[in-house]
């Protein structure tokens, strides 16, 4: 058993698909959201299915040598091995045969392990439970030292010991450790993981007795971490750059070099939600960072205000083979009276996320 699950993990990390969904529901109702979303998968997920096909190509060899480093990493470990700080309380996998694990005991499989993670979400005193069945291992990844559990099936278990088996998380590698917050009277925990190569990431809680997804508008893909009572989502992408292909618009050319866009979510009526932005000009952009930005060779920018007092200033390039794509983030920390460039990082973001229309240069066709 154990070896043919561990076959359905190496196929899974050579089909990167991700779940999404249009609005935060209780876990039993969204489902079909989940599979409806994924239709109507983002241009960023396209490139990543088709940059998998592209190693069968020449210009993979083009793409292994420029890729640049992902600048944030998506997990909850620094280069140095130690752990980011994040904020609420990190809770571990409880392996005991315990009350909850064995409701669902007859489930499991000779060969599988298990473990649960108990919680008490709506915090009215009564404890529940998120069971894990599958294999527990240790993910090999240099810049990840933690301790995952290769999911097969798992449950939430009410604190009436009543079984639901929650069919959003599918083959997911999830992290033994999550992080547990408490807002607005009740306690919200991260389920952050990997589904194949790239990060996966849900975040529930209790509201009126239901289990209750609390992200709006984001896809599973990307872990999604807890900072100043707000969430970051690491949005795993494949947009550092494309191959250029004559007469073909840019968006829908060959992505590839992995990058991560951290999209900043705030809290609002139980609900984590992303924060409004537009796209501002140049000389916008400059009169209130009072930063000159130019670069050398760029083709085309596009300057973006989000209203957490940050500006992401896309830009693309060209060599031989691909437009390379880079992103500049200032951010404020007193409301926009100074502003500070925080880091570039390869890739770039959307206004709205996944939705490449408000960039006019991607919608160009290539030379």
């Amino acid at each position: 058993m154990k070896k043919k699950f561990l076959t359905m993990i190496l196929c899974t990390c050579f089909t990167l698909t991700a779940c999404g969904k249009t609005d935060a529901k209780e876990v039993g109702e969204n489902t079909d959201d989940f599979v409806s979303a994924a239709q109507d998968i983002s241009f960023q997920e396209m490139a990543a299915q088709d940059s998998s096909v592209q190693k069968e190509t020449a210009d993979t060899d083009q793409a292994a040598d420029k890729e640049a480093p992902v600048a944030s990493d998506t997990s909850n470990v620094s280069d140095s091995g130690e752990k980011a700080a994040f904020d609420g309380d990190s809770i571990e996998l409880d392996y005991s045969e315990n009350e909850f694990v064995k409701v669902v005991s007859s489930e499991f499989q000779d060969g599988n392990d298990f473990g649960s993670f108990v919680v008490d979400l709506d915090k009215d005193g009564k404890q529940e439970a998120f069971v894990l069945a599958g294999i527990d291992d240790t993910r090999e990844n240099p810049d990840d030292s933690r301790k995952y559990f290769a999911i097969e099936d798992i449950w939430f278990i009410d604190e009436s010991l009543n079984a639901t088996k929650l069919d959003t998380f599918g083959s997911v590698e999830l992290c033994c450790e999550q992080n547990v917050m408490s807002l607005d009277g009740r306690d919200y925990m991260t389920f952050n993981g990997y589904r194949g190569i790239d990060g996966f990431g849900l975040i529930y809680t209790s509201m009126e007795d239901k289990l209750t997804d609390a992200l709006k508008d984001a896809w599973a893909k990307g872990q999604k971490n807890f900072s100043d009572g707000e969430v970051i989502w690491n949005l795993d992408t494949n947009n550092a750059f494309i191959s250029r292909e004559a007469g073909v618009p840019v968006k829908n050319g060959m992505y590839n070099g992995k990058a991560v866009q951290s999209y900043p979510m705030y809290f609002d009526n139980g609900f984590f939600c992303h924060y409004g932005a537009k796209a501002i000009t140049k000389e916008e952009a400059e009169g209130m960072t009072g930063a000159a930005m130019e670069h050398e060779e760029v083709l085309s920018a596009q300057y973006i205000y989000r209203d957490n007092f940050e500006i992401e200033v896309n830009y693309v390039t060209m060599d031989d083979y691909d437009y390379i794509f880079n992103c500049d983030i200032y951010t404020s920390n007193d409301n926009g009276n100074t502003w500070n460039l925080k880091e570039t990082i390869p890739g770039f973001y959307c206004v709205n996320v996944g939705d490449d229309s408000d960039w006019d240069f991607l919608s160009t066709e290539m030379e």
